[in-house]
């Protein structure tokens, strides 16, 4: 994990990125990075658009970043399991569907670090993957303007 977020606080970034880094005990730290300015280093465990405080009001209102963080600490505050998580990420006010105006989800992502897994979801699908299992499936999301539709692909 420390080894992670040096790595983050140093590598040159060309915009605004906030990164969660988990290891397979639970430990998590949440790195915001820019290029204008040194990596922070937080103890969030949610994040979406903003970087702790909102610096351009405008954006923010827009994709609802203030909204959906709210949303995910109240979960995390009401120790929501795993699967109402996953629920509420696949619902408004998590799961953005604003395709024509540029911001839409485009995915979940559920991170089991114990188990070597992650599991990508949309609504009515899910794809997992396994560090111990790879394979050479590839997956296709066609975006619409009121839904995402994935399709599996086998090669």
């Amino acid at each position: 994990m420390d080894e992670a977020v040096q790595v983050l606080a140093r590598v040159p970034v060309h915009m605004s990125y906030n990164i969660t880094a988990l290891d397979r005990t639970g430990r998590f730290a949440t790195v915001y990075v820019a290029p204008d300015r040194p990596a922070q280093v937080t103890d969030r465990a949610v994040t979406t658009n903003h970087q702790g405080k909102v610096e351009w009001a405008p954006y923010v209102a827009a994709i609802r970043s203030v909204e959906r963080e709210q949303r995910l600490d109240e979960l995390l505050d009401d120790s929501t399991d795993v699967a109402g998580v996953v629920a509420a990420c696949l619902r408004d006010p998590l799961y953005a569907t604003h395709w024509q105006q540029g911001f839409g989800t485009l995915y979940t992502a559920e991170y089991r670090p114990a188990d070597g897994l992650v599991r990508y979801h949309w609504p009515g699908r899910a794809w997992e993957h396994s560090i111990d299992r790879l394979d050479t499936e590839s997956i296709q999301v066609l975006l619409g303007a009121d839904r995402a539709t994935v399709t599996v692909v086998e090669r």
